[in-house]
Parts: structure tokens; C-alpha cells; sequence
């Protein structure tokens, strides 16, 4: 019923894989029930679950990926900060280039952070972008698809990660919107280097 959820959805198609690893999911384990690390797949693609996640990405050439994880507990940056949620437009080389395909990622992620601090302010971090050969979020870039990693981490007094989720709705709405819109363009590329 709301006028900009309508507008949004009619700006963009959404395509979900709701969950790419049961198995280790199940298990609280990033490793399939072949005991392979799923997310350093994408050059073998070894598991079924990689063939397909890399057929999905032929298939549709989306425009943009979100690349959700679960953190272990982390702070940020160099400080004492619990990391509520962690962000990062992975990269596509080793030199940590920045094209188009990348600065897109870095502008939506910077989005995200706009919008979060204004529930975390010191909570909100950038996991490392050290380049990963193997790794979907490093090739999803390098073949064309701005991709943004959102690592889920902790808050206090939130076990079961109530808060946590809240936030990845709220961020991701906003990123879908403004992506829909264009306006993520508008996002300053300072907001996601000064992440911690």
C-alpha cells in the first residue's frame, strides 16, 4: 500500500536463493555435508550448490548481488566497538581495483552505512576486502555483478539476533530502493572507506 514499496517494486526485479548451504547451516558450519567451504567454490565449482548459485548468475546478469553471512564476534575496527553488522564490495584483483562494477558496490554499501548509523553508529564495520580468488563475492564482481557482502554480527542482549535482522531489513530495503531509483550514485564514496 505504500506509494515508494510500489514504486520500488516496479523498478526492480528481486530474485532470492534463501538459503545456498542447508547443510552447514544445520550444522553451524560454513562447510557442506561433502565438507567443502561452499563460499571458496567459484572457480571449481565442486558442490552442486556452486553450479547452481554460478548458473543463476549466468542466467539473470543481475546488476547487483547481497552476499549474506553470519559474523563471528568481531569489533570494529581498532576499537572496542561490537561489530553489529560488517560491510564489504568485495574486489576483483589483488591490486583492490575500483571499477565501475566495484564503485557501484562501495556507493550501495555506503548507503547502507548512512542508514544504519543512524540506529548503530559505532556498530557498523568493513570487513576486510583482501582479494579471495575463490571466494563467489570476489568473481560476482569481476563477472559484473556489484556485489555487497553484509556479515550479520552481534548486539548486546540480542542472542537470537532480533535486532541483527531488523537492521538487514531496514539496510537492504534502503539499498533496493535508492538502486531502483538511482540515487545510490549519490552515495559518498567517503562514507565506505571510513568504515572501521
Amino acid at each position: 500500500e505504500e506509494k515508494w514499496i510500489r514504486e520500488m517494486l516496479e523498478e526492480t526485479s528481486l530474485y532470492f536463493i534463501l538459503m545456498l548451504n542447508p547443510d552447514g547451516a544445520e550444522r553451524v558450519q560454513r562447510r557442506t555435508v561433502q565438507n567443502i567451504d561452499m563460499n571458496r567454490d567459484a572457480k571449481v565449482l565442486a558442490t552442486p550448490e556452486a553450479r547452481i548459485l554460478r548458473s543463476v548468475q549466468q542466467k539473470l546478469k543481475p546488476q547487483f548481488g547481497f552476499n549474506l553471512h553470519d559474523q563471528e564476534p568481531a569489533t570494529v575496527g581498532e576499537t572496542n566497538e561490537v561489530a553489529a553488522i560488517s560491510l564489504l564490495a568485495p574486489a576483483l584483483d589483488t591490486k583492490k581495483s575500483a571499477p565501475m562494477v566495484r564503485t557501484r558496490a562501495m556507493r550501495v554499501a555506503a548507503l547502507i552505512a548512512r542508514v544504519l548509523s543512524q540506529f548503530i553508529p559505532k556498530n557498523i564495520g568493513c570487513y576486510p576486502d583482501d582479494y579471495e580468488p575463490r571466494a563467489f563475492g570476489d568473481n560476482f564482481q569481476s563477472w559484473g555483478t556489484s556485489t555487497v557482502l553484509i556479515e550479520s554480527g552481534h548486539a548486546m542482549s540480542d542472542p537470537e539476533k532480533d535486532f541483527i535482522r531488523r537492521l538487514n531489513f531496514v539496510g537492504i530495503l534502503a539499498a533496493l530502493r535508492c538502486i531502483g531509483n538511482g540515487s545510490y550514485q549519490d552515495a559518498e564514496l567517503d562514507l565506505y572507506s571510513g568504515l572501521g
